[in-house]
């Protein structure tokens, strides 16, 4: 299968939400006689650049963020473990430190999104310049290999090796990255 969509709002003229970009799939499947089957795979999409403001903003597509923000997830829960007090002894300023490498909240917050820089096209004016991580969904395509055997009427084995040669890639609009080279193998029982 191949699908490939164009769309623009009319007015103003610009392209639409969460258009995803041109994608497809190919499968052979090999049945011999008997119990046992085979399929090969490959999965693509293109490169999708026609991003509407909001996909830019979005976290799953463009991600973009504030140094506000980036603050704010240093602040978070989820990385205190991390972080070690500043200067000023306390946790939850900007001069706290990040273990894993030793800048403070200030310093990342500045190296990633500095003042006057521009990124990926938005120039950086203050602690609220919305600066889109990623500008565009990055193509690619993967192969996968497949197949099971038939133990009984009822009891099926199945087997998958997905992402052969290894790709990041991540699907338009998932926000997830798509791991390394991955498998499975499955019992099917059925009564």
């Amino acid at each position: 299968n191949y699908s490939y969509l164009v769309g623009r709002e009319l007015n103003p003229n610009r392209f639409v939400r969460r258009l995803p970009p041109q994608q497809g799939a190919l499968a052979f499947d090999f049945h011999p006689a008997g119990r046992f089957w085979l399929r090969a795979s490959a999965v693509f999409s293109g490169r999708q650049e026609r991003l509407s403001g909001g996909d830019l903003t979005d976290e799953r597509i463009g991600a973009a963020r504030r140094r506000r923000d980036i603050v704010d997830f240093f602040a978070g829960s989820s990385v205190r473990r991390y972080l070690a007090a500043g200067a000023d002894n306390r946790l939850g300023t900007l001069d706290d430190i990040f273990l894993p490498t030793g800048e403070t909240v200030a310093s990342i917050r500045d190296r990633v999104l500095p003042i006057g820089a521009t990124i990926n096209g938005v120039t950086v004016t203050d602690d609220s310049t919305r600066a889109p991580l990623y500008p565009d969904t990055k193509g690619f395509a993967v192969f996968h290999l497949g197949g099971g055997l038939r133990l009984r009427d009822n009891v099926t084995l199945t087997f998958s090796l997905r992402n052969l040669l290894d790709r990041n890639y991540r699907i338009h609009g998932s926000g997830i990255d798509e791991p390394c080279i991955n498998g499975f193998v499955g019992l099917r029982y059925s009564f």
